[in-house]
């Protein structure tokens, strides 16, 4: 899938190579983008979480994680290098940020 169908008519400002750490055993390799109206994996499935359903947003080492108003266990996204896991964590801070005082 090409960059402009994952985010559609959405401002994308991190693309990321990620491991999605599905539940169980079929983790995904896959991109995750971070676009002003939500965070959008692509790999074999696809897999989006609006700003507005985002509760809490963490980092730890290479590991990003958001947790959904609606979900008990947060998506955790594998970053491949610790500057990657940085910087999807400050953007998707900023956007969630922007998105709750929007609201």
């Amino acid at each position: 899938m090409t960059h402009d169908r994952a985010t559609g008519a959405d401002q994308c400002y991190v693309a990321v190579k990620v491991v999605y750490d599905n539940r169980g055993d079929h983790d995904e390799t896959g991109t995750l983008y971070v676009t002003n109206r939500k965070l959008v994996f692509v790999g074999e499935s696809i897999t989006d979480a609006p700003w507005s359903e985002i509760a809490k947003l963490s980092r730890n080492g290479v590991t990003f994680s958001a947790l959904r108003r609606d979900r008990q266990a947060p998506l955790v996204f594998l970053c491949g290098s610790l500057f990657d896991s940085v910087l999807v964590a400050d953007v998707a801070e900023r956007c969630l940020h922007s998105a709750t005082v929007e609201s």
